[in-house]
């Protein structure tokens, strides 16, 4: 079986920009936790760029919702083993259902 080499980047293209848009690039590169020239050459080759870091105050959201969402896991299982009292199963499942958009927006769909 034949090894695949990765190709290495060695060509250099000098590019220059204005402090205003050298500053947007840095930004967007942090925001994103890559570097600069990652961002400039998936911008050129019409490569998607990676997703933005959510906000830290998104991940401690993230964070208590996960400790309430174990919480009611445990209360949902207590019922189905008959140490809790069942009330609306729609209702439970509207719940979880919530619990899950509202991660999802926290961690994937930030701005």
């Amino acid at each position: 079986m034949e090894e695949t080499k990765k190709e290495n980047r060695s060509a250099v293209v000098p590019v220059r920009f204005t402090e205003t848009e050298r500053t947007y690039l840095r930004n967007q590169s942090e925001a994103r936790c890559t570097t600069v020239s990652d961002i400039i050459r998936r911008l050129c080759l019409s490569k998607t760029l990676p997703n933005r870091r959510p906000p830290a105050v998104n991940l401690l959201v993230y964070e208590q919702l996960c400790r309430f969402g174990n919480n009611f896991n445990q209360y949902v299982k207590a019922i189905h083993e008959g140490r809790a009292q069942s009330s609306d199963d729609k209702l439970l499942k509207e719940v979880t259902l919530l619990l899950r958009k509202i991660g999802h927006q926290l961690i994937c769909c930030s701005a």
